[in-house]
């Protein structure tokens, strides 16, 4: 393996570690009702749930403070996580599936699945999340 191929390598690698993460400090974030927290991991990004897109503290804090408060207590699980690491560029898209349950009753009643497409910018070491697309492939009717 040649040293060009070795900093591929480790470059995914390195992606793939801050891709998952931020997505999980995301949902943990959401699942906590922790405005703080999603705006930490959203604070640069333009998010899309299927209609207006949001962007920017105040747009999204409104979202995410009436989600919470319509929403109830929720657990997401993460999966399928895919990264590619751009050949010419900083940037860093990632995929991954989702699920979202319910805590609210017993037991526990899945709510959503879909996918999760996000867009972020290496900027030394780190990735700074751009974009955030949530994609429901269904959700449950009250």
């Amino acid at each position: 393996m040649s040293n060009g191929e070795r900093a591929a390598d480790l470059r995914l690698v390195r992606a793939r570690h801050n891709v998952v993460n931020s997505l999980l400090r995301y949902l943990r974030a959401v699942d906590d009702h922790d405005m703080d927290g999603v705006l930490a991991e959203l604070r640069d990004a333009r998010v899309d749930f299927g209609g207006a897109e949001l962007h920017g503290v105040e747009e999204l804090t409104e979202a995410y403070r009436a989600a919470f408060a319509a929403g109830g207590r929720t657990y997401h699980l993460l999966h399928e996580v895919e990264v590619e690491v751009a050949v010419h560029g900083p940037g860093v898209v990632g995929r991954a599936a989702y699920q979202r349950w319910s805590l609210d009753a017993d037991p526990p009643v899945l709510t959503a699945l879909g996918r999760y497409h996000a867009v972020f910018i290496t900027e030394g070491r780190e990735l700074r999340l751009l974009r955030l697309t949530v994609g429901r492939n269904w959700q449950r009717r009250s």
